[in-house]
């Protein structure tokens, strides 16, 4: 077989198994030796696909215990900021250089859609809220990430919100980070003052606080 009919049969491979698994999130592929057979293929060539849907953020190979079936797009973005940016330290710092920037005004914007959108502005309060009340730290760190996320579908930008998911694994990387150095009340208080300015649909408020939320976020990570 030519490399490039190697290629193309990988090609087939991994849309076959994109059409049988990817709505299945969470799930696990068959094992090996089952899969390659249902398939009528070589175990070194579903390898091979497994491989490329891995890079692609489709799948997740699970040492000892098999294939999981995830839908993270936004892999190859975060492999390549990896390469790019091989210091952690480095991605942490400029992601919030980026939130320095961004973040702000898309809370001004939120809070100039809150009183037109008063269903997602429900929502954000009640992630406020479950955020506070949720048991564990991991938790507080997911309903961290979903909160900010919120503001932006709030704010409208579909564009600027799409930035923000496309970087979502290294937006957990900061939360979890700052969200330790800041401290969880401290961090809840700075969101409930942002949450307050967009239910009361004050701009400049709004961009006050998530701008004093994120300050105070970077002074304690380059504290820490």
């Amino acid at each position: 077989m030519t490399a490039a009919a190697k290629k193309n049969r990988i090609e087939d491979v991994t849309e076959i198994l994109l059409s049988k698994y990817s709505g299945l999130e969470r799930d696990w592929l068959p094992p090996e030796r089952q899969l390659a057979q249902e398939l009528q293929i070589s175990r070194p060539l579903l390898r091979e696909a497994i491989k490329q849907l891995k890079i692609q953020g489709y799948l997740e190979p699970v040492h000892g215990i098999g294939v999981k079936v995830i839908h993270h797009p936004n892999a190859p973005i975060k492999a390549l900021l990896e390469t790019q940016l091989p210091s952690a330290a480095d991605r942490i710092r400029q992601f919030g250089d980026l939130r320095a920037l961004v973040e702000p005004q898309i809370a001004a914007w939120a809070a100039d859609k809150a009183q037109s959108n008063r269903r997602q502005t429900k929502a954000l309060r009640d992630l406020h809220e479950k955020m506070e009340a949720a048991p564990t730290y991991e938790e507080k760190v997911e309903l961290d990430i979903a909160f900010h996320r919120a503001i932006a579908e709030l704010a409208n930008n579909q564009v600027l919100a799409l930035m923000l998911s496309a970087v979502a694994d290294l937006e957990k990387e900061n939360r979890t980070l700052t969200l330790a150095a800041v401290g969880v009340d401290k961090s809840l208080k700075q969101h409930a003052s942002i949450l307050q300015a967009i239910e009361s649909s004050d701009a400049a408020a709004a961009k006050r606080a998530m701008r004093a939320h994120i300050d105070a976020a970077q002074s304690q990570s380059a504290k820490a």
